[in-house]
């Protein structure tokens, strides 16, 4: 039947899908088939098959095409150059997909679907692996971020973040963010940012590193956010205290991204490998 609801879909008319013999017998026990049909609105039963109209089946996607409508229409408002729509996978074969694209967003660009709209997912992600330089930017599914502690504000902080140390009250377990999710991101582009040491005479820094699917958390701890990974950096010249400066230079790849910290006093360097296409 799912195979049925599969080609039925690539048109815009009304389904017979075959009503699977064991399934038959099952219904029948309890009453003849078509009288399950009754009072179902738009689905009869003729002669071994489910008819489904075609205002039903439309009814089937509304949902999903008020989702690709809302999303296509915020990607317009950001004022990019867009020439085409190109549909791909095997929902882009619905004929009700693709007349509500067009009728949407036709006089804004051309909409464009391949013969094989499944084949061009495949033959994409074997290109990218070739010549990943062909694709500009990648749109972050997550949100990316480290671990660092600020000093302590009460009218901002959680109190049970407080941490006290010879140099201050600091509020520790912030999570500040390197990449936000939905964010378009290009392809090896290097991002650098300022960190410096909560504790004047400490000579070994560690920074963990989280993704989650919040556009903007503000501690580590919260639900939803995981731990992806982490290093520690020396910093053996302490002469300048708090002032000492780690630079965070965090580099776009294939499909990871890597953090590496520079302590500008030492030259010292650590780094780490994140994945950054995650499931």
């Amino acid at each position: 039947m799912m195979y049925d609801f599969t080609l039925f879909k690539k048109h815009d008319d009304d389904a017979d899908i075959d009503c699977p013999f064991k399934l038959g017998r099952i219904a029948q026990k309890k009453k003849a088939i078509e009288r399950f049909f009754e009072k179902v609105e738009g689905a009869s039963w003729d002669e071994g098959c489910i008819t489904i109209s075609k205002q039903k089946l439309s009814s089937f996607f509304a949902e999903s095409l008020q989702g690709i409508t809302h999303s296509l229409k915020e990607i317009f408002t950001k004022c990019l150059n867009i020439k085409f729509i190109l549909l791909v996978g095997g929902y882009s074969e619905s004929k009700i997909l693709q007349k509500h694209v067009i009728d949407k967003f036709g006089d804004k660009c051309k909409v464009l679907c391949p013969i094989r709209p499944q084949e061009a997912i495949l033959r994409g992600a074997v290109e990218f692996g070739r010549k990943p330089h062909l694709v500009a930017s990648r749109k972050s599914a997550f949100t990316y971020g480290v671990r660092v502690s600020r000093r302590f504000d009460k009218s901002k902080h959680k109190a049970e973040k407080k941490k006290i140390n010879k140099d201050g009250e600091w509020c520790r377990d912030i999570f500040m963010k390197l990449v936000e999710s939905g964010e378009d991101v290009g392809w090896d582009e290097t991002r650098t940012f300022s960190l410096y040491p909560t504790q004047a005479d400490t000579k070994m820094m560690n920074y963990n590193f989280y993704c989650t699917k919040k556009g903007n958390p503000k501690y580590v701890d919260e639900e939803g956010i995981e731990k992806i990974g982490c290093f520690c950096l020396h910093s053996p010249n302490t002469k300048r205290g708090l002032n000492r400066e780690l630079k965070l230079n965090i580099k776009f790849g294939f499909t990871e991204m890597t953090a590496e910290g520079v302590d500008l006093d030492s030259d010292q360097t650590s780094s780490v490998e994140l994945d950054f296409m995650r499931n």
